[in-house]
């Protein structure tokens, strides 16, 4: 299996020019002949909470239908951040596209602040399979809440992967429990984030992936990035490429 997480630049809330970008490290993760490639906390729109709910997307909304058709050419799962409307409620969530045609959703469980008063949170887990790894998705705050790592062992995956927005001054705590964690839990650990400016934040790029608490490959603060790892004869190994 090979995994990347995308550290991009935030496309303040402009979707169209977003999708472009997205379709632009979909297309290198293809030529790395990625399987599963994540991006950050409200890839799509960028962590805008006060005008979330106007750019919400619903889930068969048109403009996701070149996700699913990249993941059918690619043979990928591509987990897609963005506002979601479900039933609704607005949640902020991980749209996984998967090669079949299915798409499945990730919502949330975790709320931080300020998301409180714009979002609902979600109640179920979301394990996608991919290239023989049970990839079990998380979105920021979930990454700091013990009882998201239980369910992560409950579900017996061997990957967790977080879109996040971590800002430069929470960095090195949260960069902390995710190393432990992929340690107490023997599994790859990803994070995808942002680099630049979005929200009101300094996002502090360094998306990053770990195995069983060793850090494989980190990108730094300031470029758009893929962060890619890969296990080959039971080993793990990681590496960057700069977009």
């Amino acid at each position: 299996m090979k995994i990347a997480v995308a550290q991009i630049r935030s496309p303040n809330g402009e979707i169209k020019g977003s999708i472009e970008n997205h379709m632009r490290f979909i297309s290198s993760a293809a030529k790395q002949s990625v399987d599963y490639l994540l991006f950050p906390e409200l890839s799509l729109t960028g962590y805008e909470l006060k005008i979330a709910s106007s750019l919400a997307l619903q889930k068969n909304d048109n403009q996701l239908n070149v996700f699913s058709q990249l993941a059918k050419k690619h043979e990928m799962c591509i987990s897609v951040g963005m506002p979601l409307n479900l039933n609704g409620f607005v949640h902020i969530a991980a749209v996984i596209f998967v090669p079949d045609g299915r798409d499945e959703i990730y919502a949330k469980m975790n709320l931080h602040g300020d998301e409180n008063t714009y979002f609902i949170r979600g109640e179920d887990t979301c394990v996608v399979t991919c290239a023989g790894q049970r990839v079990f998705n998380a979105i920021c705050a979930d990454t700091c809440e013990h009882a998201h790592y239980v369910l992560c062992g409950e579900a017996r995956a061997s990957v967790y992967a977080a879109g996040v927005l971590v800002s430069k001054g929470g960095y090195t705590a949260d960069a902390r429990v995710w190393a432990e964690q992929s340690k107490n839990q023997s599994m790859l650990l990803a994070i995808a984030n942002y680099t630049g400016r979005t929200g009101g934040y300094d996002a502090a790029g360094r998306s990053a992936i770990w195995y069983n608490g060793q850090l494989l490959a980190e990108a730094d603060e300031s470029a758009e990035a893929l962060v890619m790892a890969s296990k080959t004869s039971g080993n793990w190994s990681g590496y960057v490429q700069n977009l």
